[in-house]
């Protein structure tokens, strides 16, 4: 969520939680391939999350909420591992 307010503040898009998570692997990818031209399509508007995304008080009170993005994934050595954490499995 903190990806989509992200796109909202500093670029004008108000898109959905689908969109934020497409942003945040995207910057994740240029920042590990900066000569790349990265393309991402944002599947989701923002009206449907005025009061989830775009409330303060609602994503203040979700266990585990950070208010900074997180520079890289956690790395998995397992798919089937679960956590609360942005993460990534190297297939």
């Amino acid at each position: 969520y903190l990806a989509t307010r992200e796109l909202h503040r500093h670029h004008g898009l108000y898109m959905g939680g689908t969109s934020g998570a497409t942003y945040l692997v995207a910057r994740y990818y240029a920042t590990l391939y900066p000569q790349a031209r990265i393309a991402c399509l944002f599947a989701d508007d923002g009206v449907r999350y005025q009061h989830t995304v775009y409330h303060d008080a609602y994503l203040r009170q979700l266990p585990n909420w950070r208010d900074r993005l997180p520079d890289a994934p956690t790395m998995l050595a397992c798919p089937t591992k679960v956590t609360d954490r942005w993460s990534c499995y190297s297939w």
